[in-house]
């Protein structure tokens, strides 16, 4: 995946660089020595070269107006398999707020006619989205790859209802104590130490 593709010139120097050598690709300019992908697939450097090339997918990332007025062009490039709407980029690039995009008439409407040329042209139509409503809103539109969610969305999420758990049950077991006679007023709780005669102090909060 390629962000930020503009014109169909972009869009054939990416196919260009992402193919290697070939019959089909003569203008093909991937370089064979780095060995990381053969590696990732358990393929000989040999296998991997002979079918790369019909393998690996082409996605290019349509999210500024210059991308949209040229859309139809980018689209018909041969090699690209799929148009990838970035729609908060697209909507900065629009002149509006970049988290507005599933409100703005314009964003949408740019949305659209990258659709549209996409199908048109016989390729995938992919779109970002943060949750599944979304997600599934995009794939009834017609969008065919659409993921759902982010990884620092999904962990952010994950701590701080994890972090909010914890707050409530030191609350809960302040409260508690200080109902019951035991901790101190300041949230420290004493503890008679052990074998030695010492006592520690163990912070709450």
């Amino acid at each position: 995946m390629v962000p930020m593709c503009e014109t169909k010139e972009q869009a054939m120097q990416i196919v260009e660089s992402a193919k290697y050598p070939s019959k089909s690709y003569p203008n093909g300019f991937r370089g064979t020595g780095a060995m990381f992908a053969p590696a990732a697939f358990n393929l000989t450097g040999r296998e991997y070269l002979l079918n790369a090339n019909s393998n690996v997918m082409i996605f290019v990332q349509i999210e500024s107006r210059k991308g949209v007025e040229n859309v139809e062009e980018i689209a018909k490039v041969d090699g690209i398999d799929m148009l990838f709407i970035g729609p908060n980029d697209l909507a900065s690039s629009l002149g509006y707020v970049a988290f507005d995009h599933a409100t703005t008439p314009e964003v949408q409407q740019a949305t659209q006619r990258i659709l549209d040329a996409t199908l048109a042209a016989g390729k995938y139509a992919g779109h970002f989205a943060l949750d599944a409503a979304t997600a599934a809103q995009r794939y009834e539109q017609g969008f065919h790859f659409v993921n759902c969610g982010a990884d620092i969305v999904a962990l952010t999420s994950q701590m701080s209802a994890e972090i909010r758990k914890v707050k409530d049950l030191t609350t809960k077991n302040l409260a508690y104590n200080a109902a019951n006679g035991s901790g101190s007023e300041n949230g420290v709780k004493r503890l008679d130490g052990r074998g030695n005669g010492s006592v520690d102090a163990v912070k709450l909060y």
